[in-house]
């Protein structure tokens, strides 16, 4: 099952601007861009699974013409000021080597410190920047969390609508590529339940391509992962508010998620939207949400974001107690 989920992200991710699926007003600026071999310094902010590294990396490929002259930060991993010190500014110290221009693509850059951010600004600012021809693209889950000064320097583009014509037959290719016999009217009810999630709907397609026919039961699927919505939330407002780890509900979302890990992700990003989840809460879910696809084991991964909540809440208790 791994192995074809596998496949379906990485084998079908878009290399070119025709492969991608976009709204028509991105697409033409894009065209632009390619057309000129340039672009402004960009942000593409939305859901998890929409497609904003996806689009980065093409307009990579269609401008560049050199991996040389393309820096790749996942700013979950390497979030901190010294990157901003070391490997970007040593990638910046020399023009581009056959490209029109160079690219720092700084991925999931919601995780960046203030001071790797007021850095940034800086380097955006620089000499350096203009003259080596330099652009920053920028994606992130939450705009709230870059800071102002960032912001204003960049080109916005907000990945919370795609189309779905363009993607029914991206779907469609997919399965008649796999030779996956389906039905017209489980696609659609696949893509209403977890739309706009591009990468959750082929994980999903993945899961329910059994003997090489794809099922769906959209109202099964849709009530599973709200009971794993409304476990996770309970949990971490349990596990946020008092000094006591131990929770039944977050045992029960763990036999979920390990039955339905393509739901993961899912459920984290919708408890992230709730008022009452406390700042370092939601600051814990989302580091833990864009280190996810690259946990060894995501279960260790769960247990590990709920136990650091708990301890953060624990401080924050004391914090407020005295």
């Amino acid at each position: 099952m791994r192995y074809l989920s596998d496949l379906l992200v990485e084998s079908y991710r878009p290399q070119k601007l025709k492969d991608l699926i976009l709204p028509d007003e991105f697409r033409q600026l894009f065209e632009s861009y390619i057309k000129n071999k340039d672009i402004s310094n960009l942000l593409f902010v939305g859901p998890p699974g929409t497609g904003k590294t996806s689009t980065a990396k093409v307009l990579k490929n269609e401008i560049l013409n050199s991996d040389y002259d393309f820096l790749l930060i996942n700013a979950s991993l390497e979030r901190g000021i010294d990157l901003m010190r070391t490997k970007i500014s040593n990638f910046m110290s020399s023009p581009p080597l056959t490209s029109p221009i160079k690219i720092v693509l700084l991925d999931e850059a919601d995780n960046l410190t203030e001071d790797a951010f007021k850095s940034l600004r800086a380097l955006m600012e620089s000499d350096l920047a203009k003259f080596h021809n330099i652009r920053f693209i920028l994606t992130a889950n939450y705009e709230n969390k870059l800071i102002e000064a960032i912001l204003s320097r960049l080109t916005k583009f907000v990945f919370d609508y795609i189309p779905k014509d363009q993607l029914i037959r991206h779907l469609e290719t997919i399965l008649n590529d796999l030779q996956i016999s389906y039905e017209e009217s489980e696609i659609y009810d696949l893509i209403n339940a977890y739309y706009p999630d591009v990468r959750g709907i082929l994980n999903y397609i993945a899961k329910y391509s059994h003997s090489s026919t794809f099922s769906f039961s959209n109202e099964k699927d849709f009530n599973l992962k709200s009971e794993m919505i409304s476990l996770l939330y309970e949990s971490v407002k349990h596990v946020q508010d008092t000094n006591d780890p131990s929770y039944e509900k977050f045992k029960e979302y763990l036999s979920y998620a390990n039955e339905h890990p393509m739901l993961i992700e899912i459920t984290i990003s919708e408890v992230m939207k709730y008022d009452d989840i406390k700042p370092f809460a939601f600051i814990i879910l989302n580091r833990y949400l864009n280190t996810m696809k690259a946990a060894v084991s995501k279960l260790l991964h769960l247990q590990a974001m709920y136990y650091e909540i708990f301890y953060a809440g624990v401080k924050y208790i004391k914090m407020f107690s005295n």
